[in-house]
């Protein structure tokens, strides 16, 4: 789904727009190189997945489940 407004690309600023402008629920993940934004870490490993930092899905309907 297209967003109705512009992402800035920053992961931390993109996560507060999307929480102001169309409230969850959201499923998706955060990934662990999303750590690179926030500290500096030493660069051990090869880039080799381009994967992104952040994957939601909006899911306007759910089915919760509790057994």
């Amino acid at each position: 789904m297209p967003t109705p407004f512009a992402l800035t690309h920053d992961p931390f600023k993109d996560l507060q727009t999307l929480q102001e402008k169309m409230r969850g629920p959201w499923i998706g993940y955060l990934s662990y190189d999303l750590g690179r934004q926030i500290e500096q870490l030493p660069n051990q490993t090869q880039q080799d997945r381009d994967w992104p930092l952040i994957e939601l899905n909006y899911c306007p309907g759910f089915l919760l489940h509790d057994s």
